[in-house]
């Protein structure tokens, strides 16, 4: 059977970033032909493929062999890697790859991957159990949006998955509020109002229970929640209206880096409030 498809990216990008030695690679450069030989190896290490010492033996299926090159055509796409290794006709081309200094950056900044839609979401659902459809929607979108270099989407859409977690918190805090009054009071204050009146009532009920909350909760409500959503919705504001706002590449790739960050410690509040009152 073909292999899963996210392992198989993690194990090309695992190729890229190694030393070409590491890889396999002759002193000329690596070629797709490394790439493929170290998928290989990782499938031969995790016992999907017996071990063999000639390389005409227990070879990949052609549907993993083409899922490799996909993988690299798509990374060529996003600026990540470039065909050839020098300008001489030897090597100007394909079979040769390398990293750009913006591949670079991306592979070796951490698990979150924004170029690679597919890896960030399954990464985002494994480490946040039942997160919201909707908010996984904008958040698809915004990914897709920056792999087509649409950057100022990127913040709309990323905004718009902030809010809506926003709505999230709002709804488990009307819920937690034990007195009926102090609910319909609550949802005057929040309801049809905008992201920062939201946010702003959200505050005013979870300030006075902060030492309440795990410690670890604690610390991360006023840096990872408060600060990350501001810094998103004042980018969201400047991309959504015609200011002129221009949002370049390396910000959208910050927005996206910060989002899982953001929504990690809004739903460790969220699993907070649904077995505590307020």
């Amino acid at each position: 059977m073909p292999l899963d498809p996210d392992r198989l990216r993690n194990w090309v990008y695992d190729a890229l970033v190694r030393p070409k030695q590491q890889v396999g690679a002759n002193t000329g450069g690596l070629q797709l032909a490394d790439i493929s030989r170290w998928v290989k190896q990782k499938v031969q290490q995790a016992g999907l493929m017996p071990q063999d010492t000639m390389v005409g033996i227990n070879n990949l299926e052609q549907a993993d062999e083409n899922a490799i090159r996909e993988c690299i055509w798509s990374l060529i796409i996003q600026g990540i890697v470039v065909p050839g290794i020098s300008n001489d006709a030897h090597g100007s081309n394909l079979p040769w790859i390398q990293l750009t200094e913006w591949g670079k950056t991306c592979l070796n900044s951490g698990e979150y991957m924004p170029y690679d839609t597919g890896s960030f979401l399954s990464r985002l659902r494994n480490q946040i159990p039942g997160l919201d459809s909707s908010v996984e929607l904008y958040l698809k979108e915004a990914l897709n949006s920056f792999r087509a270099d649409s950057y100022l989407a990127v913040a709309v859409m990323i905004g718009v998955a902030s809010e809506r977690i926003l709505i999230l918190l709002r709804d488990a805090i009307h819920t937690a509020i034990s007195q009926e009054d102090g609910k319909r009071r609550f949802m005057e204050k929040t309801e049809s109002q905008i992201a920062r009146r939201i946010y702003e009532a959200i505050a005013a009920k979870i300030d006075p229970v902060r030492e309440q909350l795990p410690a670890l909760l604690q610390d991360s409500i006023g840096t990872e929640l408060d600060g990350i959503f501001n810094e998103i919705r004042r980018t969201r504001n400047d991309a959504g209206h015609p200011t002129g706002r221009v949002i370049e590449r390396e910000e959208a790739y910050a927005l996206l880096q910060l989002f899982p960050v953001y929504a990690k410690s809004a739903y460790a509040l969220l699993a907070w409030l649904k077995v505590n009152q307020l």
